[in-house]
């Protein structure tokens, strides 16, 4: 596994344990009996299925609270309004969804395209910034120009996938970019 991996699941672990210190797994509303008042053992019940209703069947999983997906569905007109300009998507691309996440005022349109999966993060702004989410370790640099805009493209190459990163920004409609394709190897 490498590195980006091994560090993004540490920080997911890490998030968990956190996450279940602050609640305290429900100790927090456990009253500890007084020296005057004898410990008294709380009753399980347990809630059988009512036989005209069927019985769940959720995994552990599936019982566990989530965190929130602060990313939104949209379609290709709540992106254009949120950025200012239609997000142009290649011919041939399949499986196009889009997204927005209005805590940050990023719009995402995600494709397939040939045997990539391709996603183009836009955010209107004033500066350059990395938008994409990514988080490799980049292998090469590379400078250079897309659309007429100084751009830089990053390359990684993971265990099961290859990654290409390009970023530029557009001054002149004031969007940051961040196009990126991952390729199973």
């Amino acid at each position: 596994m490498k590195q980006a991996h091994k560090n993004n699941l540490l920080r997911s672990i890490r998030l968990l344990c956190t996450l279940l210190l602050l609640t305290g797994c429900g100790a927090a509303n456990a009253v500890a009996p007084t020296e005057s008042e004898p410990a008294v053992a709380e009753e399980t019940v347990t809630e059988e299925p009512v036989a005209d209703e069927p019985a769940e069947d959720l995994s552990d999983l599936e019982r566990m609270p989530g965190i929130a997906n602060p990313w939104s569905d949209a379609d290709a007109a709540a992106v254009a309004e949120m950025i200012g300009t239609e997000v142009p998507v290649p011919e041939g691309a399949a499986n196009i969804t889009y997204r927005i996440l209005s805590a940050e005022n990023i719009a995402e349109v995600a494709y397939d395209l040939n045997d990539a999966h391709c996603n183009h993060r836009l955010k209107k702004t004033d500066a350059e910034e990395d938008i994409s989410g990514l988080y490799y370790n980049w292998e090469s640099t590379e400078e250079s120009t897309y659309e007429g805009h100084a751009a830089t493209i990053y390359r990684a190459d993971a265990e099961e996938e290859s990654v290409e990163l390009t970023l530029w920004f557009d001054a002149e409609s004031s969007l940051m970019h961040a196009l990126s394709s991952t390729t199973a190897k």
